[in-house]
């Protein structure tokens, strides 16, 4: 199941994933079972989540191009306990967030789970392999926030100039939507 849960600011998007979402998905999934997200600090302390560097075990200045997302030995076994046993992942604030770090954490999800779940990696980007074929995925945000990234670097972005992966992503996004 792929969400989408948008809605203008104020609208009562952080007190629906606490309130609803995370309890709900708590129960079916367990407390391991659910990650939440987002692209800042403030914002992943508000719904009790991670940023989606520390998540990613990425560093502010990792280069977030695809050949450069490969999983190290030494990151391996981390990412694993963190997307092993997850069944649901909450991203809060995607407006706000670089196409090429939602990019990042879709790859290195399906990366660390293609081993346990027998999944082609190479086709990550297809809509039943996303996020490593996660059971939810729940993206919320203000689509109408401007986000702090340049435009050229969104989702929103023209397609011209981009890796063939990023195109996968960005064009099986907008199908979605």
């Amino acid at each position: 199941m792929r969400l989408v849960l948008g809605g203008g600011g104020g609208c009562g998007k952080t007190r629906s994933i606490n309130k609803v979402l995370k309890p709900l998905l708590k129960t079916f999934y367990g407390d391991r079972g659910v990650l939440t997200e987002a692209s800042s600090n403030k914002a992943a302390r508000l719904i009790g989540g991670k940023t989606l560097h520390a998540a990613n075990k990425l560093q502010g200045s990792s280069s977030l191009r695809t050949v450069h997302l490969r999983i190290k030995k030494g990151e391996q076994k981390a990412l694993c306990r963190v997307y092993g046993e997850l069944g649901a992942k909450i991203l809060d604030e995607f407006s706000q967030t670089s196409a090429k770090l939602l990019h990042a954490d879709a790859y290195r999800t399906t990366m660390a789970r293609a081993a346990l779940y027998n999944l082609q990696p190479e086709q990550y980007a297809q809509p039943n392999q996303t996020w490593g074929a996660l059971p939810v995925v729940c993206v919320c945000g203000d689509e109408l926030q401007l986000p702090p990234v340049p435009f050229e670097s969104s989702l929103l972005a023209p397609l011209e100039g981009v890796s063939d992966e990023q195109k996968d992503r960005k064009t099986s996004c907008r199908e979605r939507v």
